[in-house]
Protein backbone atom coordinates (compact mmCIF):
# COMPACT_ATOMS: atom_id res chain seq x y z
CA UNK A 1 0.00 0.00 0.00
CA UNK A 2 3.10 2.56 0.79
CA UNK A 3 4.17 2.17 -2.36
CA UNK A 4 1.21 2.97 -4.14
CA UNK A 5 0.44 5.69 -2.50
CA UNK A 6 3.78 6.97 -2.51
CA UNK A 7 3.82 6.81 -5.85
CA UNK A 8 0.39 8.30 -6.53
CA UNK A 9 1.17 11.10 -4.55
CA UNK A 10 4.76 11.71 -6.31
CA UNK A 11 2.51 11.65 -9.17
CA UNK A 12 0.13 13.67 -8.28
CA UNK A 13 2.13 16.59 -7.88
CA UNK A 14 4.09 16.68 -10.82
CA UNK A 15 0.84 18.48 -12.72
CA UNK A 16 1.50 22.09 -13.35
CA UNK A 17 5.00 22.61 -12.34
CA UNK A 18 7.92 23.96 -14.49
CA UNK A 19 10.23 21.25 -13.46
CA UNK A 20 7.66 18.88 -12.87
CA UNK A 21 9.52 15.60 -11.63
CA UNK A 22 11.55 17.62 -8.94
CA UNK A 23 8.34 19.11 -7.75
CA UNK A 24 6.78 15.83 -7.39
CA UNK A 25 9.55 14.37 -5.46
CA UNK A 26 9.63 17.48 -3.13
CA UNK A 27 5.89 17.35 -2.11
CA UNK A 28 5.06 13.12 -1.24
CA UNK A 29 4.19 14.12 1.95
CA UNK A 30 0.46 14.92 1.87
CA UNK A 31 -1.79 12.41 0.33
CA UNK A 32 0.34 9.80 2.17
CA UNK A 33 -0.30 11.31 5.49
CA UNK A 34 -3.97 11.90 4.24
CA UNK A 35 -4.87 8.52 3.39
CA UNK A 36 -2.83 6.16 5.86
CA UNK A 37 -4.35 8.45 8.82
CA UNK A 38 -7.92 7.58 7.59
CA UNK A 39 -7.01 4.22 6.88
CA UNK A 40 -5.26 4.12 10.54
CA UNK A 41 -8.25 5.87 12.10
CA UNK A 42 -10.59 3.40 10.50
CA UNK A 43 -9.11 0.09 11.30
CA UNK A 44 -9.28 1.73 14.98
CA UNK A 45 -12.79 2.25 14.68
CA UNK A 46 -12.94 -1.52 12.87
CA UNK A 47 -11.08 -2.94 15.60
CA UNK A 48 -13.28 -1.42 18.32
CA UNK A 49 -16.13 -3.01 16.65
CA UNK A 50 -18.32 0.07 15.96
CA UNK A 51 -18.23 -0.65 12.35
CA UNK A 52 -21.23 -1.84 10.63
CA UNK A 53 -20.96 -4.51 8.33
CA UNK A 54 -22.29 -2.51 5.57
CA UNK A 55 -19.48 -0.05 6.23
CA UNK A 56 -16.60 -2.07 6.25
CA UNK A 57 -17.84 -3.13 2.50
CA UNK A 58 -18.10 0.66 1.15
CA UNK A 59 -14.92 1.17 2.53
CA UNK A 60 -13.06 -1.92 1.37
CA UNK A 61 -14.50 -1.00 -2.26
CA UNK A 62 -13.91 2.34 -1.73
CA UNK A 63 -10.03 1.59 -1.30
CA UNK A 64 -9.75 -0.93 -3.93
CA UNK A 65 -10.83 1.95 -6.65
CA UNK A 66 -8.39 4.26 -5.31
CA UNK A 67 -5.48 1.60 -5.50
CA UNK A 68 -6.81 0.78 -8.95
CA UNK A 69 -6.73 4.63 -10.07
CA UNK A 70 -2.84 5.46 -8.25
CA UNK A 71 -1.91 2.29 -10.44
CA UNK A 72 -3.19 4.12 -13.84
CA UNK A 73 -1.61 7.18 -12.50
CA UNK A 74 1.91 4.96 -12.12
CA UNK A 75 1.53 3.58 -15.61
CA UNK A 76 0.46 6.92 -17.10
CA UNK A 77 3.53 8.84 -15.40
CA UNK A 78 5.58 6.34 -16.62
CA UNK A 79 4.45 6.63 -20.36
CA UNK A 80 4.30 10.53 -20.11
CA UNK A 81 8.08 10.09 -18.97
CA UNK A 82 9.04 8.02 -21.97
CA UNK A 83 7.09 10.34 -24.27
CA UNK A 84 6.54 13.76 -22.37
CA UNK A 85 2.99 13.81 -23.59
CA UNK A 86 1.28 14.78 -19.95
CA UNK A 87 -2.65 14.11 -21.32
CA UNK A 88 -3.38 10.80 -20.41
CA UNK A 89 -1.63 11.22 -16.89
CA UNK A 90 -3.28 14.83 -16.22
CA UNK A 91 -6.34 12.59 -16.42
CA UNK A 92 -5.73 9.62 -14.66
CA UNK A 93 -4.07 12.09 -11.67
CA UNK A 94 -7.68 13.94 -11.84
CA UNK A 95 -9.49 10.39 -11.01
CA UNK A 96 -7.16 9.43 -8.66
CA UNK A 97 -7.06 12.69 -6.44
CA UNK A 98 -11.03 12.32 -6.86
CA UNK A 99 -10.96 8.92 -5.43
CA UNK A 100 -8.87 9.09 -2.92
CA UNK A 101 -10.85 12.39 -1.67
CA UNK A 102 -14.00 10.12 -1.59
CA UNK A 103 -12.30 7.51 0.17
CA UNK A 104 -11.08 10.25 3.21
CA UNK A 105 -14.63 11.64 2.83
CA UNK A 106 -16.42 7.85 3.04
CA UNK A 107 -14.10 6.71 6.08
CA UNK A 108 -14.81 10.43 7.78
CA UNK A 109 -18.54 10.07 7.77
CA UNK A 110 -18.09 7.05 9.45
CA UNK A 111 -15.97 8.12 12.42
CA UNK A 112 -17.43 10.00 15.36
CA UNK A 113 -14.26 12.54 15.42
CA UNK A 114 -13.15 14.20 12.06
CA UNK A 115 -9.39 13.51 11.11
CA UNK A 116 -7.88 16.84 11.54
CA UNK A 117 -5.65 18.33 8.94
CA UNK A 118 -1.66 18.59 9.44
CA UNK A 119 0.04 21.22 7.44
CA UNK A 120 2.76 19.95 5.06
CA UNK A 121 6.56 20.17 5.66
Amino acid sequence: MKTIVVLLSVLALLTGCANWKQAGYKGTGTVVITVEAAMKAWAGYVAAGQAKPEQEVKVKAAYEKYQKAALVVIDAGQAATKTGNRGAFDVAVSVAAATQADLVGLVQSFLPQKLQPKPSP
